[in-house]
């Protein structure tokens, strides 16, 4: 990027034409080298005039040819020739396209209505006087459709919609075209700027505005990740192995997702019952709560279709063969559904992410937790770079980007702490009344059944209702 601004900045014809000259095996120590040694030229043949100069003759500073005008050049404005700011469109608006300083026959807009590159434009002169794009210039190369397949591409994410860019590393502006920006319906308004934009041959473009847009890479957006290794389920040898007749298809279960989108899971109760799972602390909220004091800008990346980023070996892929009316197919990835799953998910993540500052993991839900925006920028960066270099994918559509607060592992994460999410608790709040014992006991029941998991052995008092002997009249009303 550096050589290419040299390259066009030099104002040397001469020495631009070298250079360019030298593009394939240009470097830029030696593009560096070469302006040096233009300017040491340059030096020198002002000392050899000077000694050459008779110092008893008068100096002449300014050499005047008597003309009948000013020199005329090409306007690609108008279309004719005339002086320098005498532009007879400067002011005109062009029937065209409506802007102004140039005439409808000779506007861009008719020839090339999208900006989707920079490519070289011969026409040097024609724009280099014009007084009306004396603004601030960013340089950004050529402005022509891509002619070639070659060119380096890359897809982003605006606004949920994927936009095909160009990527020049000699540009000084990152630029969309108009029609592009109003198809992608952003609420962001445009800015007014004086900035033009200069491609290569000093040709200039006034844009429309400019704007300031969220934008997501999608090298670590798109596809299926394919995590370093493979996964050995490790079984009890004294379980009896147990095949489900073909006619059934119970060993595959379908599940709704929350946008309404299926998952493929398996369903193997027996399997489960001879899997030695693995001894790995799987921490909570409340546990990363903890670590994130001080913390005001926050971003939440989930990893997509996690468990299925993890390989398996051949002899555990065999063991998650299950049965559809098609005949037998087995995983080749780690499946939902198997019980030791969730703890090499989360050993594997805290292997691959846990010794970044600023993050933390919990199963699929990776948070990036900073005090300002610097810091949160560079550990995006790092996280991203990690993610592609172990081949990591994440899902566009659940990030939480660079905010003051994120839903988190069904909590709200903000600079003031941690507390519950209103759409988690509203459920609680709108659950009705019981009004019998079965209803009453469809409450009890899974309290009872958590607080036995955790080795309580003291119930609450809720929990130690009799509701066997609850009177029908006096223990359900709206007191209850």
């Amino acid at each position: 990027m550096i050589r290419d601004c040299i390259v066009f900045g030099v104002s040397d014809i001469r020495l631009k034409e070298q250079l360019l000259r030298e593009s394939s095996e240009l470097t830029l120590e030696k593009a560096a080298s070469l302006c040096r040694a233009a300017e040491e030229s340059v030096k020198q043949l002002k000392e050899l005039w000077k000694q050459n100069v008779d110092p008893s003759e008068p100096e002449v500073h300014v050499v005047k040819k008597p003309t009948r005008g000013e020199s005329l050049f090409d306007c690609n404005r108008c279309g004719t020739k005339h002086a320098v700011r005498s532009c007879p469109a400067f002011g005109k608006p062009c029937h065209k396209c409506k802007r102004k300083n140039h005439f409808a026959r000779m506007c861009q807009m008719s020839r090339n209505s999208s900006v989707d590159e920079v490519s070289e434009n011969t026409g040097e002169a024609n724009t280099r006087n014009d007084p009306t794009l004396e603004l601030n210039s960013l340089f950004i190369g050529t402005i022509t459709s891509p002619t070639t397949s070659s060119a380096w591409f890359v897809s982003v994410g605006i606004n949920g919609t994927q936009v095909r860019f160009k990527l020049d590393t000699g540009a000084e502006a990152n630029v969309l075209p108009f029609n592009v920006y109003s198809s992608l319906e952003i609420s962001t308004s445009l800015q007014k700027t004086d900035v033009v934009l200069t491609s290569y041959g000093n040709f200039k473009v006034k844009p429309e505005g400019r704007v300031f847009l969220r934008c997501v890479v999608n090298e670590v957006f798109e596809g299926l990740g394919s995590m370093d290794g493979e996964y050995h389920i490790v079984v009890d040898k004294t379980v009896k192995p147990v095949i489900h007749p073909p006619r059934k298809v119970n060993s595959l279960v379908m599940v709704e997702k929350c946008d309404a989108s299926l998952r493929l899971c398996l369903d193997p109760c027996d399997l489960n019952k001879a899997i030695q799972r693995e001894h790995h602390r799987i921490p909570t909220a409340e546990d990363i709560a903890t670590r994130l004091s001080g913390k005001k800008l926050f971003s939440i990346v989930d990893e997509k279709d996690g468990f299925w980023q993890i390989h398996l070996d051949e002899e555990s892929s065999h063991l998650c063969t299950f049965n559809t009316p098609f005949g037998r197919f087995r995983f080749t990835s780690l499946p939902f559904g198997v019980c030791s799953a969730p703890e090499v998910f989360q050993k594997k993540n805290e292997a691959l992410f846990g010794d970044i500052d600023g993050v933390k993991v919990i199963f699929d839900d990776i948070i990036v937790a900073a005090r300002d925006e610097k810091e949160h920028d560079e550990i995006m960066a790092k996280l991203s770079e990690r993610a592609k270099a172990e081949n990591v994918k994440f899902n566009p559509e659940k990030l939480q980007y660079k905010v003051k607060e994120v839903k988190y592992m069904g909590n709200i994460v903000s600079e003031s702490g941690l507390k519950p999410d209103s759409e988690k608790v509203r459920a609680i709040l709108d659950m009705p009344l019981p009004k019998s014992k079965q209803e009453l006991r469809s409450i009890t029941d899974p309290l009872d059944d958590g607080q036995k998991e955790d080795g309580q052995e003291e119930e609450d008092e809720l929990l130690s209702i009799d509701v066997d002997n609850i009177d029908a009249e006096e223990g359900f009303n709206d007191s209850f």
